[in-house]
């Protein structure tokens, strides 16, 4: 089965996608959004009053994290910053010539727009939000298997209490059945 990074034309390009979306990278940045999310209170009206200071540092460290991968895969690959930011240029001019917009331009704006405070405080508060959504789904999970054990136990439990219920009635009819009753059946 195709990746969907393998539909980028640019090699450069693709393998940078690639990097970013290894398991390592992919990890650590996951873990600074799961550590600092809870700093993103608020709706996105919050963008266009003064910003928290604590917010601003948060996005200077998340920019050094994303630089610092970049720096990585120059190095690891070859290139310069320089040839990369070109070939991302280029990549995103030919796509546009081509047919406007592409799976590539898609990708590389939102590469761009994760070094944009504005953007950065959107993917916060998105990430923030789906946080809550997953925990809130765990606790669901927990709660319908405690009730699927208690119905399980309650199941067998019942079928327990109806089969005494019934032995007992039985018992208590045939000792105490009334006299008319029992001279029928002779």
């Amino acid at each position: 089965m195709e990746h969907i990074f393998d539909q980028i034309e640019n090699e450069i390009v693709r393998e940078l996608f690639y990097f970013l979306s290894c398991e390592r990278v992919s990890k650590e940045l996951q873990s600074f959004l799961q550590a600092h999310c809870h700093m993103f209170e608020g709706d996105l009206s919050d963008l266009t009053g003064e910003q928290d200071l604590e917010r601003f540092a948060l996005y200077k460290e998340y920019t050094a994290l994303l630089d610092g991968h970049m720096r990585e895969f120059c190095t690891e690959n070859g290139y310069s910053a320089k040839e990369v930011y070109e070939e991302c240029d280029r990549a995103c001019e030919k796509r546009d010539e081509e047919e406007g917009e592409s799976l590539t331009k898609l990708l590389l704006n939102m590469l761009i727009a994760a070094s944009e405070y504005e953007a950065f405080v959107v993917n916060m508060m998105t990430f923030k939000r789906i946080e809550i959504v997953k925990a809130e789904i765990a606790r669901v999970e927990r709660e319908q298997e405690r009730l699927q054990d208690k119905n399980a136990r309650g199941k067998s439990e019942s079928k327990y209490a109806e089969d005494f219920v019934a032995e007992e009635k039985t018992s208590f009819e045939s000792k105490y059945e009334r006299p008319a009753a029992r001279s029928r059946k002779k």
